[in-house]
C-alpha cells in the first residue's frame, strides 16, 4: 500500500504526541517537529506508510533520546487488557461459535492503536465488534486452512491488543505457531517484552521483526517468501497491513479499519471490522 497525502498530517501529530510523552520541554518538542517537517519534504511517498513511520518516531527517539517513548502506554495497555482477559474468555465459551468470536475479538482489540488516534473506548469496541458482522468476512476459508494448517504465523501488532491475540490463540491448540513482534519500539507497537507479559510465549515461539531495513524485516524478499513457506499466516493490524497488503504472500489480514488511507484501499468503511484473504496469486 502506497502512502497517502492524507497520511503526512497524521506523522506529524504522531511526532507530536510521542514527543509529548516524553519531554514537556517546548524548544525539545519544536525541534522533534521541524526535524520531521524537513525530513518529511524530502521522504518519496511511494513506498508504504510504515517505512515513514520509522523515519519520523526515529526521530522522536533520537531527539528525545528515548528509545521507548510509549512505554508506559504500553504497560498500561496490557494492564487494562490483562484485566479483561477473565471477561474475553467467559464472551468466548458462552458463544455459539467460539473461533468466530475469538476471531472477532481479536479484531476488537485492535482498536488499541496509538497511530491512527489516542482516543478510543476498549469496552464499547467489543460491544459494537460483536454485534455487527465483519464488513469483509473470509472467515469461511479461515475456517477451512485453520483446519488443516500445521504450521502458522501470526504477526503480532499492539500491546495490550495480545492479550486479545492471546484469547484466539488458545482457540488454536495443537499447531505450531510462530508468533512476530517488532525488534525495536515503536508507536504502542508489541516488543518481545510485552509478548512475554501477557503469556504469548506459552502458545507460539516467538520472533522478531525488524521495522527498518535491517534483518528480518517486513519489506525483504527474504521475509515475504518465509511467510509464503507456511501453511497459513494471520496479521494484525493496519501497520501489517500498510506493508504487506501488496505483496502477494497469502495472508489473512484482521484489523479494525481506523483511517480513510487504509479504508480506501481495502475498501471497506472507516470504523469497519475485516478478516480478509489475499492470496498469493
Amino acid at each position: 500500500m502506497e502512502t497517502e497525502l492524507d497520511c503526512i498530517p497524521c506523522f506529524v501529530r504522531q511526532a507530536l504526541e510521542a514527543v509529548k510523552m516524553v519531554t514537556n520541554d517546548r524548544s525539545e518538542q519544536e525541534m522533534v517537529l521541524r526535524e520531521v517537517l524537513s525530513e518529511l519534504s524530502k521522504t518519496s511517498f511511494e513506498g508504504p506508510p510504515t517505512e515513514i513511520a520509522h523515519i519520523v518516531h526515529g526521530i522522536v527517539k533520537k531527539v528525545a533520546d528515548n528509545p521507548d517513548p510509549y512505554r508506559e502506554v504500553k504497560m498500561k495497555s496490557n494492564k487494562i487488557a490483562i484485566e479483561l482477559y477473565p471477561k474475553l474468555k467467559k464472551m468466548v465459551e458462552n458463544s455459539d461459535n467460539r473461533l468466530l468470536t475469538a476471531v472477532k475479538l481479536a479484531i476488537a482489540g485492535n482498536i488499541i492503536d496509538y497511530g491512527p488516534s489516542s482516543n478510543f473506548d476498549i469496552n464499547k469496541t467489543i460491544e459494537e465488534v460483536l454485534s455487527q458482522n465483519l464488513e469483509i468476512n473470509d472467515f469461511e476459508k479461515f475456517e477451512q486452512m485453520l483446519d488443516n494448517a500445521k504450521n502458522i504465523i501470526y504477526l503480532g501488532d499492539n500491546a495490550g491488543e495480545i492479550v486479545f491475540d492471546r484469547v484466539l490463540l488458545e482457540e488454536i491448540p495443537d499447531k505450531k505457531i510462530t508468533f512476530f513482534v517488532r525488534a525495536e519500539p515503536i508507536l504502542n507497537d508489541a516488543t518481545i517484552d510485552e509478548a512475554r507479559e501477557v503469556g504469548i510465549d506459552k502458545l507460539a515461539d516467538i520472533k522478531k521483526i525488524s521495522v527498518d531495513h535491517e534483518g528480518m524485516n517486513r519489506n525483504s524478499e527474504e521475509f515475504i517468501n518465509f511467510l509464503r513457506e507456511a501453511d497459513m499466516v494471520i496479521s494484525k493490524g493496519q501497520g501489517n497491513y500498510e506493508a504487506l497488503s501488496d505483496r502477494k504472500a497469502g495472508v489473512f489480514f484482521l484489523l479494525k479499519v481506523k483511517c480513510p488511507a487504509v479504508a480506501k484501499h481495502i475498501k471497506a468503511k472507516v470504523g469497519s471490522t475485516v478478516l480478509k484473504f489475499e492470496d498469493e496469486n
